[in-house]
């Protein structure tokens, strides 16, 4: 777990340092090329990881060390190609597009590396059941990569560079932990299959996680790197949302890619209901404290220069609530077959194509608001078809909860509202929150027993 939480963790706490201490204007600038390197990862390298984590699993599951040994050596060759590839796409690109700032593109290229490389021995690791064992190493690397970044603050530098040492340490990372060479070869059938995995992968998630990266840059060519630094900032804040769901992701996955070898259909289902249960719980309370305070939050993590933050929060906690519940049902279908994958990424896509459609329309007339509009559409939609598609598919009791958490996301956002236009005072915005949060649990307490019994059980096995 710590593994997947700690770049998290520091990606959180260097956006706080650049955006406290550089402003919204650097803040802009250093998330262009984060999210120029994480959209570009998502070619490769991220579906790479996936497909190294089902199917490093299943040999694992299955008992067959060789074999697994033999998918990782063969997916970390094709990885480094592909980073390499990416690069000089980068550079073509920059070219083409003639982009002024060279420090830019320099340090988007070293970020695309950084972020490609973690990324996939992240999956691969976690699909060999060897988290673990890369949890120290993750949690020293992130804290070197916040305090290279923390010194150039500190030392004056206001330009992309500052992010640089967060990838020399992603890279050291990767380099501490990459898989050996394999004398072992696949067969071409099992070749092809990991390749349409990956084809496959690659459509979902550049459409998926790829479209919020591809906001931020056409949040800058909008409004300005102003305003990207403003999205930056409420990006930021859902940060340790997005890090929850990737850990429960990055944790379900192998487990359910192992029960669809040999798992009865009721114990895969329980797993995909319980986990679903807790998650609603938990993103649902937090998504809707943070939808009430989030004037307030805004002016205490970021002070008064971020005055669109607040409402660029909103539309993003929507989204994040959308994709972060649909997580237990992406990963059923994804860790089933290719199929799955194929429906996951055909999800993506419709959302995909509805938030830019939304765009073309939208942005012209509206601005600002017509670009955040377009990217709660395409994420509430990438999450809403897995979702009624696992609903359906295994018969689950969701109703209920779906109501109920729409119903207090109406009621938080109302309330938002009723500070904004000052009806309510800022101030007793927190009290606001406590109480909606405080319902939402007495009306899912059947998930607050479990959540109990999990950690009452792991706290047993220690």
């Amino acid at each position: 777990m710590l593994t997947k939480v700690a770049p998290g963790i520091a990606t959180l706490t260097t956006n706080l340092l650049i955006g406290r201490l550089g402003g919204a204007p650097l803040l802009g600038l250093t998330q262009t090329a984060i999210s120029t390197a994480a959209l570009t990862s998502l070619a490769y390298p991220g579906p790479a990881a996936s497909a190294a984590s089902r199917f490093v699993s299943a040999s694992v599951a299955a008992e067959e060390p060789e074999k697994a040994a033999a998918v990782a050596s063969y997916l970390a060759r094709r990885v480094l190609v592909a980073i390499a590839c990416l690069i000089v796409l980068i550079l073509g690109g920059s070219l083409l597009f003639k982009v002024d700032s060279i420090v830019v593109v320099v340090v988007s290229c070293v970020m695309t590396a950084g972020i490609s490389l973690r990324v996939f021995v992240e999956g691969l690791h976690f699909g060999g059941g060897q988290g673990r064992r890369l949890a120290i190493w993750s949690v020293v690397v992130a804290g070197v990569g916040i305090a290279g970044s923390a010194l150039l603050l500190v030392a004056g530098n206001r330009t992309a560079w500052v992010i640089v040492p967060v990838a020399v340490a992603n890279m050291v990372f990767a380099l501490v932990t990459w898989p050996p060479s394999s004398s072992v070869s696949l067969e071409p059938s099992e070749r092809k299959v990991i390749r349409h995995f990956i084809l496959i992968a690659a459509l979902g998630t550049l459409a998926s996680a790829g479209f919020v990266q591809l906001t931020t840059l056409v949040a800058n060519i909008t409004a300005g790197v102003t305003f990207a630094g403003e999205y930056a900032a409420g990006l930021t804040l859902t940060t340790p949302l997005a890090i929850l769901a990737t850990a429960i992701s990055a944790t379900l996955f192998p487990a359910l890619s192992a029960m669809q070898v040999g798992a009865s259909r009721e114990v895969v289902r329980h797993r995909i209901t319980e986990a679903s249960s807790i998650l609603t719980w938990l993103i649902g309370a937090a998504v809707c404290g943070m939808i009430i305070v989030s004037e307030l939050l805004v002016d205490v993590v970021w002070g008064k220069d971020y005055p669109n933050t607040w409402w660029i929060l909103l539309f993003l906690l929507m989204g994040t609530l959308a994709t972060t519940v649909a997580v237990p049902s992406v990963t059923a279908l994804t860790s089933s077959s290719n199929r799955g994958m194929l429906i996951s990424a055909g999800s993506s896509f419709l959302g995909a194509i509805a938030g830019t459609v939304a765009w073309v329309i939208l942005i012209p007339i509206a601005g600002e608001l017509g670009v955040m509009i377009g990217c709660a559409v395409a994420t509430v939609l990438t999450g809403l078809v897995p979702y009624a598609i696992i609903w359906k598919r295994w018969g689950m009791r969701w109703g209920r909860s779906t109501v109920e958490l729409i119903a207090m996301v109406a009621v938080s956002v109302s309330l938002a509202m009723s500070v904004r236009l000052g009806y309510v005072d800022i101030l007793l915005s927190p009290v606001l929150a406590v109480a909606v949060v405080a319902l939402w649990v007495l009306l899912r307490r059947r998930d607050v027993r479990s959540v109990w019994t999990i950690v009452a059980s792991m706290r047993g096995r220690k």
